[in-house]
């Protein structure tokens, strides 16, 4: 009785086993596997990566006999068409402005014995009827496969993968497996040493940059939400606070820059994160690019969220049309609220429906959505003047003679 027992369940097992084949199951060393980082600086980053334990099954696609490697832990690169091999990948944090470049220190690299057929990526397949299941076609590229010489090319790509925020990141791509197609081999690479090393072409900027409080650096940011974020993302999280920043060539806050708007005027962007009373100089406008020989004081104007924005032109040399060394403009920045912006779309709130919730207490009461304030201030801090040339003035602060004050508390 136990012996019948025993077959079926060996018969049954034997029917529930997937039709592949496993030909090859293969351990590294005792390094940890996956993508490590050994070290980061302001000129490079060092990456281990070790390759975990891989198999090697058969499987059917489209009537044709493939090989398919399998790795825990790695991504498919599934490109149609293309020999869908393994990848790891990782996200690094780079300092701002720079470009990086890949460089493999070590490696220990075999062939594999054997020749393999690698599948190649999915193509989704035309839908012939509306409300059918999609369906995968595995067509092989030519560009690919009738290619001697190995794909990928680069068993370690690095890419830039822009800026969260004042974030700057960049993407790492491994591939412990290259595939030569004519030949049917496999070389792979169990270990790696990377060095990704920063460079920073040309000038860092030719846009003039002012800065508005001596107390700010410039390409330093305000802390931001989006840090968690970067922090549990990149491989090299001790190195955010240190390379936060902006590229040069979007540098804004605390500094003024040309913006030219569809009248061909330029306006001068000020970015402004606390309140306080802004100084700009005659040296500032003029790194700024404003040309001194022909700008007139006087048609100074400032807006902030399409609001004026009184300034105090100050006149040293006793003429107003005029802007000599030592005069300056001064003006009241304030911390970005969002207060007026959500009154322009208060009537929004009308469109949006109502939802009913249930309270602690077992009530139900109605609850609407409203574009208010928090909506707006929690994407930016950042506050945008524009100081800009007009054919007629802005508003202006009014002058208090402060001769004998004290008379009046006397």
């Amino acid at each position: 009785m136990n012996l019948k027992i025993l077959l079926t369940i060996l018969i049954c097992f034997s029917i529930l086993i997937p039709s592949f084949q496993v030909l090859a199951s293969v351990s590294t060393n005792e390094l940890p596997n996956g993508i490590s980082l050994l070290s980061s600086s302001q000129e490079e980053i060092i990456l281990q990566f070790s390759a975990s334990p891989y198999s090697i099954e058969t499987i059917q696609l489209n009537g044709n006999s493939y090989s398919k490697i399998v790795i825990p832990d790695a991504s498919s690169l599934s490109e149609s068409g293309k020999p869908d091999l393994p990848v790891f990948s990782t996200m690094i944090s780079i300092p701002p402005n720079a470009n990086m470049s890949v460089k493999i220190l070590e490696s220990k690299t075999r062939t594999l014995d054997g020749t393999f057929k690698i599948a190649p990526g999915g193509t989704p397949a035309p839908l012939e009827d509306d409300l059918q299941p999609g369906e995968w076609l595995y067509i092989e590229d030519p560009g690919v496969y009738e290619q001697r010489g190995a794909f990928p090319l680069e068993v370690v790509r690095g890419s830039d993968a822009g800026y969260l925020r004042d974030h700057h990141l960049g993407r790492v791509e491994i591939f412990p497996f290259q595939y030569h197609p004519v030949e049917g081999k496999l070389v792979f690479h169990s270990y790696l040493r990377i060095q990704i090393r920063f460079f920073y072409p040309g000038e860092l900027s030719n846009q003039p940059i002012i800065q508005l409080d001596s107390k700010r650096t410039i390409t330093q940011a305000p802390p931001i939400p989006f840090r968690g974020i970067v922090e549990n993302q990149v491989i090299n999280p001790d190195s955010i606070d240190d390379w936060q920043g902006i590229p040069s060539s979007q540098l804004a806050q605390s500094s003024v820059r040309p913006h030219f708007s569809n009248s061909s005027i330029p306006r001068y962007k000020i970015s402004v994160w606390d309140t306080g009373i802004y100084q700009l100089t005659y040296a500032d406008l003029e790194a700024a690019g404003m040309n001194m020989s022909t700008v007139d004081p006087s048609t100074f104007a400032m807006t902030n969220q399409g609001r004026d924005v009184a300034i105090y032109v100050s006149n040293t040399d006793g003429n107003e049309n005029i802007f000599s060394p030592g005069e300056y403009v001064l003006f009241f920045g304030e911390k970005f609220s969002g207060d007026y912006i959500a009154s322009l779309y208060s009537s929004e709130n009308a469109r949006w429906r109502s939802f009913i919730r249930q309270l602690p207490n077992g009530t139900y009461t109605t609850w609407k959505p409203q574009f208010n304030a928090t909506m707006v201030e929690k994407y930016t801090g950042e506050n945008v003047y524009w100081l800009e040339e007009g054919d007629d003035p802005g508003s202006r602060m009014n002058s208090v003679d402060g001769t004998d004050c004290r008379s009046n508390f006397w």
